[in-house]
């Protein structure tokens, strides 16, 4: 227990200890205040959300002085946890201390203290944020979302009930009621991702119960968040393990992070990772997690970050149970470049080398040694020192020769390019003395919003009306001008008039609104200036609805449809069309294929069967029966059948899935494309060592066989479309990978592309920063997709909530796309529900958000009207095939795109 949680408790005598908890061997805690309240347990959840809990197990001692138990994971995750629970009390305030201990490595969707409150307790009341911010209504439709820290809920008689982590952290809202459990789960995530094996977590949470007047007074003094003066430079610590450096008015300084580069220097960065596990304390932030290895293998870390007197130190610890193939292993400090232009830098170690950064990209590697000092420009106000224990090979690296803007200090923590790196321990102790004092936040994540918003009210643009009208934009019904075909790059329709499309996602339960919800929504979508829907997560198996489920109804397969479901489906088109709206129709998303579609280790399928649906002859046999039952079915609203509606204008085959992305592992389908790519190798000559192939994307034989495979499939779904009378066109994926990805989509009519600005992280952190301050945005990724010669859509954009800055983005992109002459967009996402609400769900959703949607009918006239003008000159970037198909591809990350888009 530390210091500042041990005065709290000794501290809070006014707060009356209204809760009741009773502690059972399982180490399951249930409350009551009179009645009963709620249950908390440890929860263990797989890859594919199969749990597992502690309960109706006994564990050894008692909760009052620490009670072990162990408890098998669930499903397809390896070994068992091994837990220790300790709970104390004091002035009603209630805390437990979780530590577990995983046995084995394995991956987990989340390792969570879970605490269900009845939803009758809850009904018409809500759960918020400590600070108000956050405010998740408790209604007969679905709830759920994201608290940045403490939550509050609130109960009747005045009370409020208050969970959470001690020391700051996100929390999960769950509603239940989707999984047949009249409950609302609070989900505390203390590990998730890649979990290696003897890795431990710890984490303390705080329950307490008490009067609403007293309430104020108690989170002044548990939910207090950390604050930090804009002004002044910064070190953040988020839920993500990276720590960034913050100048003055928030300009970002610089970036420390730990990385490692396969084979054929493929790279992984800590954040391409799930979150790590770790602690908050008064004085120091701690992470427990692992690097995956491009190839096979991971590498485990602990590290922490504290404030000194003069700066900050961060500690590391890293270890490799078995030996891992790597050319290298680091830990980062990435600095852009941007005013460091001839500034010194100095490595001291047995000798002293400094170098200069030059003002034009010369040499990649600047300068390399042993130090245990790394001097960066010490006389400048943004000077910084770093001492370095024990003395360690630093490099010196100019990343412009990457397409990169960026000066990397690399502080090398192993790797051999010819032998594996062997099974061992690591240790990097780090302290920092920058020229400037700098402020360390530990809970960036939970930092105090700078923003005053004393004065602002709450405003919710209602779910089924529309403060304009540019329904006058639309030709109705759409259909009325014929099928949508594509000349060159434009899209235009049968009577040669062009097609610009302008519009949002529909996701999950948002595809079946009821008959009467439908109407509503087609009309406030066309009132602002919205004429396209693309239908997306309508196969989830997450969904209730779905095409596949119903309430409790359930298709036995993937390819049947709930007759309910799809009832609603074909009446929300029909109302969609009559206002004039087209259809973007996806086809394969989130299925989660079963046993009984008959596909191999359905148990073990990530949904969409990722990446396996792109070359497994039974998934596209099953994806071909999919789509053509959905396509020959005729809407007995409109009267047509799917395939030949054109009110139906684009399709693409497979949502964010390639082989240039997800690995290829599990059996028997490795196996599968082995023998097919050693076919492959022996008709081009190429020779394939004994041993099982590595489907790395390092190697270019390698890649140029999967960018076969990945084309093979792109003609297979093409061909079978147009033999089944499909007229419109038609797309592979749809996000910006690799130039091999972009040879393999030559043979598709359009190109697809997916970006987003403050993506939040898988534990709900944002960073909460400007798009139009950066010289590489998001447009530099979506550019990178547009293939001369065919028409762009960008079927997926968005600053998120709660993101302060995304009100900068809908004129804007409107902007770029009418310069640029695209050929529509649609935001991702409108919502995934249909529900009737005031509130926001997600962060991702923007149809109530006056930030966003608000702001729809001002950017549909500047798209759709044309109130940009095209751009005068046309700039084509050449990257030679070859090139593309030489590992490593080049990705989205091109110097040329960064400003050109705009220009």
């Amino acid at each position: 227990m530390s210091p500042a949680i041990i005065a709290l408790l000794t501290t809070l005598a006014p707060f009356a200890a209204a809760l009741d908890i009773q502690a059972g061997q399982d180490g399951t805690l249930t409350l009551n205040d009179g009645q009963p309240l709620g249950r908390l347990a440890v929860v263990a959840w797989d890859a594919a959300w199969k749990n597992a809990t502690t309960n109706g197990l006994k564990g050894e001692g008692s909760l009052a002085d620490g009670l072990s138990l162990s408890f098998d994971l669930p499903g397809a995750a390896a070994g068992e946890a091994r837990l220790v629970e300790l709970l104390s009390s004091a002035a009603g305030l209630h805390r437990l201390m979780v530590e577990a201990t995983f046995s084995q490595s394995t991956t987990l969707n989340a390792f969570s203290v879970q605490l269900d409150l009845p939803v009758a307790r809850l009904l018409s009341r809500a759960v918020r944020s400590a600070d108000g911010r956050t405010r998740l209504s408790i209604g007969e439709g679905r709830a759920g979302g994201q608290l940045p820290g403490l939550a509050v809920v609130e109960l009747a008689d005045d009370q409020a009930l208050v969970f959470g982590f001690a020391g700051g952290g996100p929390l999960e809202v769950v509603d239940n009621r989707q999984f047949g459990s009249p409950t609302i789960g609070l989900r505390a995530t203390l590990a998730r991702g890649a979990i290696t094996a003897g890795q431990r977590v710890k984490r303390a949470l705080l329950l307490a119960q008490v009067p609403a007047a007293e309430l104020p007074s108690l989170l002044t003094k548990l939910a207090a968040p950390a604050s930090f003066d804009p002004a002044r430079p910064a070190l953040l610590a988020n839920a993500s393990g990276t720590l960034s450096l913050l100048a003055p008015g928030g300009r970002r300084a610089g970036e420390l992070a730990l990385a490692v580069h396969g084979r054929n220097w493929q790279l992984r960065q800590q954040a391409d990772e799930a979150p790590p596990s770790g602690d908050i304390e008064a004085t120091q932030r701690s992470y427990a997690g692992a690097l995956a290895v491009p190839g096979g293998g991971q590498i485990a870390y602990e590290s922490a970050v504290s404030p000194t007197p003069t700066g900050f130190r961060l500690a590391y610890q890293l270890r490799r149970d078995q030996p891992v193939e790597v050319n290298s292993h680091q830990l980062s400090l990435s600095l852009p470049l941007d005013g460091l232009l001839g500034r010194q830098v100095t490595l001291v170690g047995e000798q002293q080398t400094t170098v200069t950064v030059p003002a034009e990209h010369d040499a990649v590697h600047l300068a390399r040694q042993q130090a245990r000092e790394v001097r960066l420009w010490p006389e400048q106000p943004n000077g910084l020192v770093i001492q370095v224990d024990p003395p360690t090979s630093v490099l010196i690296q100019d990343n412009r020769a990457f397409g990169s803007n960026l000066l990397e200090v690399r502080f090398e923590l192993g790797g051999d390019m010819q032998a594996p790196l062997p099974a061992g321990q690591v240790a990097l102790n780090l302290e920092f003395v920058p020229s400037t004092p700098v402020q360390v936040v530990l809970d960036a994540d939970g930092a105090r919003q700078t923003t005053d918003t004393s004065n602002w009210f709450a405003w919710s643009m209602p779910w089924d009306a529309a403060p304009v009208d540019l329904s006058f934009l639309n030709h109705k019904p759409a259909g009325c001008r014929g099928f949508v075909r594509r000349e060159g790059e434009r899209f235009l329709f049968e009577d040669g008039s062009e097609a610009r499309f302008w519009g949002t996602c529909f996701s999950a339960g948002a595809n079946f609104p009821t008959h009467e919800q439908a109407e509503l929504i087609a009309r406030r979508l066309a009132r602002f200036g919205v004429n396209i829907v693309r239908t997306h997560h309508a196969d989830a198996d997450w969904s209730n609805p779905s095409f596949f489920r119903f309430g409790e109804q359930r298709s036995p397969t993937t390819t049947e449809f709930v007759p309910e479901s799809l009832d609603r489906f074909d009446y929300l088109i029909y109302c969609l069309e009559r206002e004039g709206i087209y259809i973007y129709l996806d086809q394969l998303v989130h299925r989660k294929f079963t046993a009984a579609d008959g596909v191999a280790s359905a148990d073990k399928l990530e949904n969409a069967a990722k990446p396996y649906s792109n070359f497994d002859p039974k998934l596209i046999e099953v994806q071909k029966e999919f789509s053509r039952k959905l396509l020959e079915h005729v809407n007995p609203y409109t009267k047509k059948a799917y395939k030949d509606d054109p009110g139906i204008v684009l399709m693409e085959f497979a949502n964010e899935n390639d082989l240039m992305t997800q690995r290829v592992e599990l059996e028997p389908y490795r196996s599968q494309l082995e023998a097919r790519y050693r076919t492959w190798a022996r008709g081009q000559g190429i020779e394939v060592p004994a041993g099982a192939v590595r489907f790395d994307l390092g190697q270019t034989p390698v890649l140029r066989f999967l960018v076969e495979v990945q084309a093979d499939y792109y003609r297979e779904m093409t061909r079978f479309m147009r033999e089944l009378g499909v007229k419109i066109p038609l797309t592979g994926s749809n996000w910006s990978r690799n130039a091999g990805l972009l040879a393999a989509l030559e043979v598709v009519d359009f190109t697809d592309s997916h970006a987003y600005h403050d993506h939040p992280g898988r534990d709900g952190s944002f960073q909460n920063s400007a798009h139009l301050g950066q010289v590489g945005t998001m447009l530099q990724t979506l550019s990178f997709n547009r293939l001369v010669g065919k028409p762009f859509f960008v079927s997926e954009w968005d600053t998120p909530w709660p993101n302060e800055w995304r009100a900068e983005l809908p004129l804007w992109i409107a902007a770029i796309a009418a310069l640029q002459q695209w050929n529509g967009l649609t935001v991702y996402t409108y919502r995934h529900s249909a529900e009737p609400t005031d509130i926001l769900s997600g962060s991702f959703e923007t149809f109530n958000d006056p930030c966003r949607f608000g702001l729809f009918p001002a950017a549909a006239l500047i798209y759709r009207r044309g109130d940009v003008a095209a751009a005068r000159e046309t700039v084509t970037v050449h990257l030679p095939r070859q090139r593309a198909l030489t590992a490593p591809s080049p990705g989205s990350g091109l110097r040329a795109l960064e400003l050109t888009p705009e220009v």
